[in-house]
């Protein structure tokens, strides 16, 4: 009788490898140079919880988790509303402009963060930006979406809804094309209205793509560096200042690695919060 291998371990041992080495082992990692003053990166001494007592304590660095949750918050619920709709619009129809609309929402989504960003940086600039060379051209005052606070933080928001808003309208249309028909067309001969239809019918049997498109889109968001790095620069006077810019200046700018390791830990545990009500709500049962 032949013996049989069990090839199983095998097959999956790469992987394993190349998630411990690029997901497992940095995240211990930080975590045990958090408690302990460092020199670059070596570790020169322990430090208790003081590394978390400083990012706790410090103005700014608290201001940029408040920052970077409200931008993240926005953020996510503009594209969920929007990609909601436009699914809705496009599962309601068919032919080439259907499909088009797809495949150009997704663009932003597969697109290189740093090159969208920097195609709305040059959109919003201030005297020589496409946008106000086109309302010069309509006769209209020229503005500065980068120029003040309250204005760059609502172009920040307004830059990371447009990267993730085609990645919700595919998820939900997925979702949508599951739902009979013949509900909704029961429910017009019923009288019942558009909203009436949408949230008795349509959201209840999308509820998981729509709460797993939900949380993907607000992780990404809180996470992301990029966009905030190359349009506004956490600009200006610190009004975009979010966490994930917060950090990565901490550490690779200011080299506190000890202090930058501590405020990673906290974003991990705002990550794992949401993870852990992602799979919360996933099972939920209406």
């Amino acid at each position: 009788m032949r013996k049989r291998i069990n090839l199983g371990p095998i097959l999956i041992a790469p992987g394993f490898i190349f998630i411990f080495m690029f997901l497992i082992f940095p995240i211990f990692f930080a975590l045990g140079m958090s408690f302990f003053k460092t020199n670059f990166l070596q570790f020169v001494g322990f430090a208790g919880f003081d590394n978390f007592i400083r990012v706790i304590s410090h103005t700014e660095t608290m201001n940029s988790i408040g920052r970077g949750l409200m931008m993240s918050l926005f953020a996510a619920a503009f594209t969920m509303f929007v990609g909601f709709w436009v699914a809705y619009w496009v599962d309601s129809r068919s032919g080439f402009f259907a499909v088009l609309l797809q495949l150009i929402g997704l663009v932003p989504w597969v697109l290189s963060m740093v090159v969208g960003a920097l195609l709305w940086k040059w959109i919003f600039a201030g005297d020589l930006g496409l946008l106000n060379t086109l309302f010069r051209a309509l006769g209209l005052p020229t503005i500065n979406p980068l120029g003040s606070k309250i204005s760059a933080m609502n172009s920040l928001i307004f830059v990371v809804s447009w990267r993730t808003v085609g990645y919700s309208m595919v998820m939900l249309l997925a979702g949508m094309k599951t739902v009979p028909k013949e509900l909704e067309e029961a429910a017009m001969v019923d009288g019942a209205s558009l909203l009436q239809r949408i949230v008795h019918i349509v959201l209840p049997l999308i509820k998981t793509p729509l709460l797993v498109s939900g949380i993907t889109v607000l992780m990404s968001n809180v996470n992301n560096v990029t966009v905030p790095m190359v349009l506004t620069g956490g600009g200006p006077v610190n009004s975009t200042n979010v966490v994930a810019l917060a950090l990565y200046r901490m550490g690779f700018v200011n080299n506190q690695y000890g202090m930058a390791s501590a405020l990673a830990t906290i974003v991990i545990i705002i990550n794992v919060v949401l993870i852990a009500g992602y799979i919360r709500v996933v099972k939920w049962k209406f």
